[in-house]
């Protein structure tokens, strides 16, 4: 029962994110016009808007996949399916390595984009315990319309 519940907030979390990614792409342009507008309050800065939004609806489109990827982890927990562990664990990794390689190639800009130390090893301790929960639960068996057992 406790595992049905996790996978049920993780799918909730995960299309939260992909709700975030979705909204961030499209509401980019009308964020860099605002800006836009804005940056000329400081400084007379007009930096290079269209590069700025390539760069964030990258971003945005890497939040949607990785929340579209714990959706599934998440629903595959719920239905009891003991690869939703690993899938959280591979998304999970996936995030805590993208910020470090792509500063890495410099392809980081901006502020945003950069790679932090604490967020790096959250991540991936939550990818840790997903791996650990994965293999702890890999003796149980599925009863039909009954609780999760051990053997």
């Amino acid at each position: 029962m406790k595992l049905r519940v996790f996978g049920w907030v993780v799918l909730l979390v995960g299309l939260a994110l992909l709700f975030i990614g979705i909204t961030g792409y499209l509401r980019g342009p009308s964020l860099a016009q605002f800006m836009r507008a804005a940056s000329g309050q400081f400084r007379g800065v007009d930096p290079d808007w269209y590069r700025w939004l390539t760069h964030w609806r990258a971003w945005a489109l890497g939040i949607a996949c990785a929340g579209l990827a714990l959706a599934v982890s998440g629903a595959a927990l719920a239905f009891q399916r003991r690869w939703g562990f690993l899938l959280m664990a591979a998304v999970l990794t996936a995030v805590a390595a993208a910020p470090w390689l792509l500063q890495a190639l410099r392809l980081t800009r901006y502020t945003y984009e950069r790679a932090e130390i604490p967020g790096t090893l959250v991540t991936l301790a939550l990818s840790f315990l997903a791996v650990v929960a994965f293999l702890r639960t890999r003796d149980l068996r599925l009863m039909p319309n009954k609780r999760l057992e051990r053997p």
